[in-house]
């Protein structure tokens, strides 16, 4: 997949060796530590984690307690797109853009006394790439990982690819001790990593209940160093409906809860112990169309929908602001965005686009299915309903299970002719969405359930992946973008944001769009009083 994403070039990068912990101020460095006087506990979305294997989670349990645990050669700057150095200080790319060499940051150890070294990078990364779980996609385009020193670690890409330089934050190392010693005829140690964790994070797994939670506690060798206020012990609690832990939120025995419903808001706002978070994702709510069966394989009638779609009210209404207009395909917080519509109402413009497709008074039906048990879809959906119906349009909507959706949504002839969709990019690039939406390779697939098919775009995103010159990789992404929205393959709607719910005491947090997926920064937060 991974081959079809544009390159980022970085030229040497050279920052300071000095560790992660220099960036506190030097009076820092006089500090005791200070322990919050209460653990941190969340109410979690899921149930238990099935693996908190860092070469295979990708659920949102899983992952959170991975990026707690472990950590990457690089990470994303909190609250932004940045890539930053973490357990390496600097690296430089060569001049074909096919050689990474990363320094390692010395006087880390894993949680079972190991030392960092390049050689923990190689195992980590030939774990990864061999297994084909997980995040291995990132890798797709690395030929070799060389140990050039105790503290140097070269990796050779066969092909430019934006997606290893975005992807090596979440590619988390692991202790070589431990792999040595769980491996089982050349498993990876799968069955140990699934319940274990041995990695360099601040946090490092104490107990798993399972069913009820997890607890985590701070790691005293840690290499940050635990100077000033900090969280000592972490508790992610699973299982609990949803009413209950709204409720135990407002009690104050849980500090945080997973994304809240618009119409718990209204119950929340009020209370002044509680915090209520709304930030856009890199996630963008779609329509996909059917474009090669039915009315829709016109585009004047594609083009027709998009002026059929209520946006404003959807927006404003239903959403009550807490989400923001697609201008494009891409989430307008990715690298490689460019506007491309406006979505705006114009039921007039709709009927002169229905009329020259021959459908002058509508006359026809069409499907939507939806996932089961979700209200935006459902309440969304008729809104759109409701709209094509002064057109002439009879819109039939049906709910599905996911597994089922995803069986038909394979084939042309058994797909619907919408189905709405969140689609999230893995990482904070345009490229990346506009493959899975897009690509011709990918259609039945994950998620170019339009079957849009046009060489000119899979050309497009494909030079992306190898022009050097950000600028110029940006403008052959706009021309991608503007030509799938010239045809009406897709009907983009909103951006939701994440809503979430904490109390006030845990200072320091904020919902990271691109702490993929659900890092909490948790060495960063301190919970004081009440």
């Amino acid at each position: 997949m991974s081959r079809h994403f544009r390159h980022v070039v970085l030229v040497t990068v050279l920052l300071s060796m000095v560790s992660m912990s220099g960036a506190r101020s030097a009076a820092a460095q006089g500090e005791k530590t200070i322990w919050s006087p209460r653990p941190l506990v969340v109410g979690s979305c899921c149930d238990d984690p099935k693996s908190i294997d860092p070469a295979v989670a990708i659920d949102i349990g899983g992952t959170r307690i991975i990026n707690m645990a472990y950590e990457g050669l690089t990470r994303y700057k909190p609250g932004t797109p940045e890539i930053e150095p973490l357990l390496a200080t600097s690296w430089t790319v060569s001049s074909d853009s096919r050689t990474y060499t990363f320094n390692l940051r010395k006087g880390v150890r894993f949680h079972d006394g190991t030392e960092f070294n390049a050689r923990a990078v190689k195992v980590s990364f030939d774990r990864v790439k061999s297994m084909q779980l997980g995040v291995a996609f990132f890798l797709s385009a690395v030929s070799a990982v060389n140990v050039v020193g105790e503290s140097t670690v070269q990796i050779i890409l066969s092909r430019p690819d934006i997606t290893f330089f975005y992807g090596v934050p979440r590619i988390k190392i692991i202790s070589p001790t431990a792999l040595a010693k769980n491996r089982k005829a050349g498993d990876w140690a799968q069955d140990f990593f699934r319940e274990n964790e041995v990695g360099t994070g601040p946090y490092r797994l104490e107990r798993w209940d399972r069913g009820r939670q997890i607890e985590m506690v701070a790691f005293p060798g840690y290499w940050k160093g635990w100077k000033g206020k900090h969280i000592q012990r972490f508790i992610d609690r699973f299982s609990l409906d949803y009413s209950t832990k709204l409720l135990l939120l407002e009690q104050g025995q849980l500090d945080q809860i997973d994304p809240i419903g618009i119409s718990d808001i209204k119950r929340l706002q009020d209370n002044k112990k509680i915090r209520i978070g709304a930030v856009d994702v890199i996630r963008g709510y779609y329509y996909i169309m059917n474009n090669k069966r039915g009315p829709l394989r016109d585009v004047r009638v594609r083009q027709a929908m998009l002026f059929a779609f209520p946006f404003d009210q959807m927006i404003k209404d239903l959403m009550a602001g807490y989400a923001t207009p697609m201008r494009s395909l891409a989430t307008s917080n990715m690298d490689g965005f460019c506007p491309s519509f406006e979505g705006k109402q114009d039921l007039r413009r709709a009927r002169e686009l229905l009329a020259e497709a021959g459908y002058p008074s509508g006359g026809f039906k069409l499907t939507m299915v939806i996932l089961v048990g979700y209200e935006t879809r459902r309440l969304s959906s008729q809104l759109f309903k409701a709209a094509l119906a002064d057109l002439g349009i009879q819109l039939e909507i049906l709910e599905k299970e996911f597994g089922t959706l995803l069986e038909s949504q394979k084939r042309v002839e058994t797909a619907a002719d919408f189905v709405d969709l969140f689609v999230t990019s893995p990482i904070p690039y345009a490229g990346a969405q506009l493959f899975r939406l897009g690509h011709s390779s990918n259609q039945g697939g994950s998620w170019n359930w339009a079957f849009y098919e046009k060489p000119e775009f899979d050309r497009l995103i494909e030079e992306s992946q190898q022009t050097v010159d950000r600028n110029r990789r940006n403008q052959i992404l706009c021309r991608a973008q503007r030509l799938i929205m010239q045809d009406a393959a897709i009907l983009p709607i909103m951006n939701q944001q994440n809503l979430d719910a904490s109390r006030t005491r845990l200072v320091g947090y904020k919902y990271d769009p691109y702490g993929y997926t659900n890092d909490f920064h948790a060495y960063d937060l301190y919970i004081e009083g009440d």
